[in-house]
């Protein structure tokens, strides 16, 4: 009975599936807060721009790129 209890436990293991891996916390792309609305839209944006220091909902810096994340806002290319 020991064997066919273990042989059981052990099936059942192999059949749950892997544990998911926690993906990293959504953030602003303007002043990077994941507490910020500006992480689903950034004209919701209030907070002071990581590199060029514009606050506000100021139109004229969009922050970093999401293609080119690693370039400051000042030199990404919006094309």
């Amino acid at each position: 009975k020991e064997l066919s209890a273990r042989r059981v436990e052990s099936s059942l293991e192999l059949a749950k599936p892997p544990p998911k891996n926690k993906r990293q916390q959504r953030t602003c792309r303007k002043c990077y807060l994941s507490s910020c609305n500006g992480k689903g839209n950034v004209k919701y944006c209030v907070n002071k721009c990581r590199d060029c220091g514009k606050a506000g909902r100021d139109f004229t810096c969009k922050g970093r790129n999401p293609k080119f994340p690693k370039i400051p806002c000042t030199d990404a290319k919006w094309d």
